[in-house]
């Protein structure tokens, strides 16, 4: 019985694999997904929720495809499939920090302003600020008003010393025993 049940999982796993599939197909038309997008599909529909897979491949489809003689081309298709599972990771983060969408984008704003952006270390320093409580506006003028990597990096991590070392100032009053 239990090998029973174990196998009905399985097949439930392969059907919403394969109508996640043919949901792309339908986003997506001339196209499917071969072996290796079936095996990304099945692995990112173990880690998030239908509905939030079936939005990322729309919001996906929508924002990355390009089209030539009315059909998307195949770079096109393939940018586009490789950014569903993004999709699904940054919806998942905003629901858990509603903040981290304007972070995104602020790091957008200094993708297209400064050469080179190292965007994890970006993000690092942007979260780190928003945790020692910089004011997201704040952020967002500052990085559209960057003219610099090192001037925007200047800034906001002389904001992040300034706060931890507030922080580590004994509070006056305090119990805190002389030594």
């Amino acid at each position: 019985m239990m090998f029973d049940w174990q196998k009905g999982l399985l097949g439930l796993q392969d059907d919403v694999v394969e109508r996640l599939s043919n949901y792309w197909a339908e986003q997506v038309p001339g196209f499917f997904l071969n072996e290796t997008g079936l095996q990304s599909l099945k692995r990112l529909s173990k880690k998030y929720q239908i509905d939030e897979m079936m939005n990322a491949i729309h919001t996906a489809a929508q924002q990355y495809l390009v089209y030539a003689d009315g059909k998307p081309t195949k770079e096109s298709v393939e940018i586009a499939w490789n950014k569903v599972g993004g999709i699904c990771r940054v919806r998942q983060m905003e629901r858990e920090n509603p903040d981290v969408q304007r972070l995104y984008y602020i790091k957008g704003i200094l993708r297209k302003r400064i050469a080179n952006l190292n965007e994890g270390f970006t993000m690092g320093l942007l979260k780190r600020a928003l945790e020692l409580n910089a004011s997201i506006d704040s952020m967002e003028e500052c990085a559209k008003a960057a003219r610099s990597w090192s001037q925007w990096r200047n800034g906001i991590e002389n904001f992040i010393t300034q706060q931890e070392q507030e922080l580590s100032k004994p509070k006056q009053g305090s119990d805190t025993p002389i030594t």
